[in-house]
């Protein structure tokens, strides 16, 4: 017989799943940087070894037509990965996070941006954050 499930997308999305676990345990070169990208600081230092990824985990509602864009030199980090993770309420147009994986590629200093952009507004940009990012 099949049975139905009663699992709804909001648990789906909180439930852990055991071979995400391990990826995160087996990825330990990772330093986790997680920023509000809302908040009132202008300028936050990151400091990374060469090789070493880094995580940028930024607030957002991107059901509200915001999006998060990072702007930097690609000769001293380079993006590996960017997602939106929805949060774990099931209203709709609840808040989420963008998170960004970055790799340090050789030493030097970039100045990472974060813009976010308005999709009433043509793509206008209506707030920026700004990063040190030094690569030893």
């Amino acid at each position: 017989t099949i049975q139905k499930s009663q699992t709804t997308l909001g648990e789906l999305q909180t439930q852990p799943h055991p071979l995400l676990e391990n990826l995160k345990n087996i990825r330990n070169n990772i330093t986790e940087t997680t920023i509000n990208c809302t908040n009132s600081v202008m300028e936050n230092n990151i400091t990374v070894k060469k090789g070493e990824e880094f995580v940028l985990t930024c607030k957002a509602n991107r059901t509200a037509g915001y999006t998060l864009i990072p702007e930097f030199n690609k000769d001293i980090i380079s993006l590996i990965e960017k997602k939106f993770q929805a949060s774990s309420s099931q209203f709709l147009g609840a808040p989420g996070a963008y998170i960004f994986t970055f790799k340090a590629l050789k030493h030097g200093s970039d100045h990472l941006k974060i813009l976010t952009k308005s999709a009433q507004d043509k793509g206008a940009i209506i707030d920026q954050k700004a990063y040190s990012i030094i690569v030893e």
